[in-house]
């Protein structure tokens, strides 16, 4: 988690951010950290999706990203801030409608060689996500993070001159 958030911090500018200088480097920006599962392989609950969307939230902010340009959002349904999925992709569409200087978006879920687990609606493809991300950061810049197994299967469909695209894991590999 410290690795990504410091790999997050230096894509924003390589000097530390400071109360004074934080709020200007970031204003423009929309952050959004999606925990998509909750779940083991086995079907049984677990927080660690959830613990990370929790910690690098929390990271950020401290970093310096404004509260009102950041959102976190989980889509266990046991957590009493949980969201489905219509409302975390209306949530999403609404703050980087107001970002003019570019999007940050942060999945963790299970992943498998055909896309990523969100939540019950069953999985989001490469192409699906690819079509979210336009539509919501359309040619602003944009860093897209995947923390899940196989989540390599997101960068050919996400690449674009706009973008940085971080995966977890190789298309083939578990993360």
């Amino acid at each position: 988690m410290t690795r990504i958030l410091a790999a997050l911090m230096v894509l924003f500018g390589a000097a530390p951010a400071t109360a004074q200088n934080a709020a200007g480097r970031f204003d423009g920006w929309a952050t959004v950290v999606i925990s998509a599962d909750w779940r083991d392989g086995g079907g049984r609950p677990i927080e660690a999706f959830d613990n990370a969307r929790r910690d690098l939230t929390a990271g950020l902010r401290a970093a310096g990203l404004p509260r009102g340009s950041t959102i976190d959002l989980t889509l266990n349904p046991a957590s009493t801030r949980t969201a489905t999925t219509a409302e975390v992709v209306r949530a999403v569409s609404d703050l980087t409608a107001r970002a003019p200087r570019g999007c940050l978006l942060y999945f963790t879920s299970h992943g498998t060689p055909e896309g990523m687990v969100f939540g019950d609606e069953g999985m989001v493809t490469p192409a699906s996500m690819a079509r979210m991300v336009r539509e919501w950061c359309g040619a602003r810049p944009t860093v897209v993070v995947v923390s899940a197994c196989y989540s390599g299967v997101f960068v050919n469909a996400l690449a674009a001159p706009n973008r940085m695209v971080l995966t977890a894991a190789r298309r083939e590999r578990t993360s």
